[in-house]
């Protein structure tokens, strides 16, 4: 439980890290879609160009696709928070039953459940900072957008969004092939 604890702090200070180098870009893009909104019709936030004149009705982008793109990033954005939830709900689940798991160690044919359970335990760990690792660039590409990138970085940044929620499963399965290479340059 204690080394848990201690993963656990190592990976939020990771994901402090790398959150702390991309802030200004969502920054830009948050404050950009602000100033787009409140301005006076489509008219205002087309001048200013960018996501803001995109989503506040420019002539560039229909406002079907501008709602399209939002609602692709609102998705992302629920996908994200929701595996979030599940995933330090399954942390506590997996540390509980781990002790079963070194229990099935006695009989030959279950030793593979311990190998299993911290395989698991150690992708939902990590998986935090996987998942923080991808809304950077997220919100990295989303920032760019306010720079006049346009439309197309929403929608990447939106991508980015649906990627970041499945990248724990790609995680999970990316782990038995580290521990074979791993294994085979010792």
């Amino acid at each position: 439980i204690a080394l848990t604890g201690m993963l656990l702090e190592l990976t939020d200070a990771m994901s402090a890290a790398v959150t702390k180098a991309v802030s200004k870009d969502a920054g830009d893009f948050f404050g950009a879609i602000v100033e787009g909104s409140q301005a006076a019709g489509g008219a205002g936030g087309a001048a200013q160009g960018g996501p803001a004149g995109a989503l506040a009705g420019s002539a560039a982008v229909p406002v079907f696709v501008a709602i399209i793109g939002a609602l692709v990033v609102v998705v992302g954005a629920l996908f994200v928070w929701l595996e979030l939830i599940v995933r330090a709900a399954s942390i506590y689940v997996v540390v509980f039953f781990l002790p079963f798991a070194f229990m099935a160690m006695i009989w030959p044919r279950t030793q593979g459940i311990l190998k299993r359970a911290v395989e698991l335990l150690a992708v939902l760990i990590f998986s935090k900072f996987v998942i923080v690792a991808i809304l950077a660039l997220s919100a990295a590409a989303l920032g760019n957008a306010s720079k006049g990138a346009g439309f197309a970085q929403v929608m990447a940044g939106g991508a980015m969004l649906l990627l970041a929620a499945f990248s724990p499963f790609v995680l999970f399965k990316l782990v038995p092939f580290a521990e074979a290479g791993v294994a085979a340059a010792y």
